[in-house]
């Protein structure tokens, strides 16, 4: 029988060192993916249980509630921490604040940093100008008979409001007005008389407006103003001169003797009648007597316009007349 043995192998110094190495390399691996698997999944239970800070956060209630400012309350959403702001207002809250409630709550919640806060808006319904101003313009009426007005209001109607659901309307419950300057004071009620739910004090002026007739496109000296050229607008009655022409009547037909700007009110001194003669030209000479009525030709000596007297000749027998502008090119003797 033949007997074998084997031969040992020394293990050296160098070698024993690396293998601890591997094995201390490995270990530490093992520890860093447990400790990441551990934080990942503290995380994530810290995410299910904490509560989420919103931003910005629209309520149309009197208070305001946990749920308001938290999302993931525990259960608390429903509790009232405070006043609400007023409707149509805005109410920050710092990082600080938030805090003191999140504590004072057992809520799990820690600021990120100061600058978290959040932002608290109030609905509201906002009572428009239109409405404020047909409601004064109807109690103008009828105190002091007053119609076909512009109003001025001198405050901002942006803190006209009431809370959500409200009608946006609003009742005068007073008015004073003064003739001397065109100013006024009320008083109004929100959303009515009957439910005053919100009392405003308005100032500001009432001006009484005037059609007048004034000019679409703009007309050059001499040209005659028609129907088509004019346009009426409604202008302050306190801006307006004496002499300014305020009948469609007293325009139609006429001249401008100066150059006229559209839309701009026009004066008795900016218009003139339409020259029907022209010095030097011809024209028709009528006689007129009783029910005969004779013509000739003749010349005119003097410009003029519609029932103006002017002297002519008459070309037949040179003899000067004098006569009144009735047409284009035509003179009348009576």
């Amino acid at each position: 029988m033949n007997v074998y043995v084997a031969k040992s192998t020394p293990i050296s110094t160098e070698n024993g060192i690396a293998a601890i190495g591997v094995l201390a390399f490995k270990s530490l691996i093992i520890s860093i993916i447990v400790g990441a698997l551990f934080i990942y999944a503290m995380l994530h239970i810290k995410q299910a249980t904490a509560a989420d800070l919103k931003m910005v956060s629209v309520i149309n209630e009197d208070v305001l509630r946990v749920g308001d400012i938290f999302e993931n309350a525990s259960g608390k959403a429903d509790i009232v921490i405070g006043r609400a702001p007023l409707p149509g207002q805005d109410m920050t809250l710092n990082a600080r604040t938030l805090m003191r409630i999140a504590k004072s709550l057992n809520i799990s919640w820690q600021p990120q940093s100061v600058l978290d806060q959040v932002v608290i808006r109030r609905e509201a319904t906002m009572i428009g100008f239109d409405t404020v101003n047909t409601s004064l313009k109807q109690a103008l009426n009828d105190k002091a008979g007053l119609s076909n007005l512009e109003l001025v209001v001198n405050e901002s109607l942006a803190g006209m409001t009431l809370p959500k659901g409200e009608p946006a309307t609003a009742d005068v419950q007073d008015i004073r007005y003064n003739p001397q300057d065109n100013s006024f004071v009320a008083t109004l009620l929100a959303p009515s008389a009957e439910r005053p739910l919100k009392r405003f004090k308005v100032t500001g002026y009432a001006h009484k407006l005037i059609e007048v007739p004034t000019l679409a496109s703009s007309v050059k000296r001499g040209d005659i103003i028609s129907a088509s050229d004019i346009q009426m607008v409604e202008l302050r009655e306190n801006m307006l001169s004496r002499n300014v022409i305020t009948n469609l009547a007293d325009l139609q037909g006429m001249a401008a003797a100066k150059d006229i700007s559209s839309s701009q009110p026009i004066r008795t001194m900016d218009i003139t009648l339409p020259q029907l003669v022209d010095r030097g030209g011809e024209l028709t000479i009528i006689y007129k007597a009783g029910t005969m009525s004779l013509t000739a030709k003749g010349k005119a000596l003097q410009n003029g316009a519609r029932g103006e007297l002017i002297r002519v000749v008459n070309l037949a027998s040179n003899k000067n007349l004098q006569g009144m502008v009735t047409g284009d090119h035509e003179v009348t003797i009576y």
